[in-house]
């Protein structure tokens, strides 16, 4: 993952993505979770809203470890397939840290 706004947040940090879609469309959404090269850790929830050629949703962030304690923020974000299992996520937002 990388940060184009110039800003260290998160930049370079392991990004996974758990995803849970149900077929009927009751649940489409699911978990991302970034880890630091410091292995501090931020944890997101996110809801799918639109399905097309992109998906498109919202995410918020559930918790962090480390540095990241008592992060609060959330936002939405456009995931575009490249290829099967290869696609990039913009994910845009807002977060504070108390």
């Amino acid at each position: 993952m990388f940060n184009d706004a110039g800003d260290p947040f998160l930049d370079r940090a392991r990004y996974q993505v758990h995803w849970v879609l149900d077929t009927e469309g009751m649940v489409a959404g699911g978990y991302k979770t970034f880890t630091t090269s410091d292995q501090d850790k931020v944890f997101a929830r996110y809801a799918i809203t639109e399905m097309g050629d992109a998906l498109k949703g919202t995410w918020e962030f559930t918790g962090g470890t480390g540095n990241f304690e008592g992060i609060k923020g959330s936002g939405q974000f456009t995931y575009t397939t490249i290829a099967e299992g290869v696609g990039y996520d913009v994910l845009q937002g807002k977060y504070t840290l108390d």
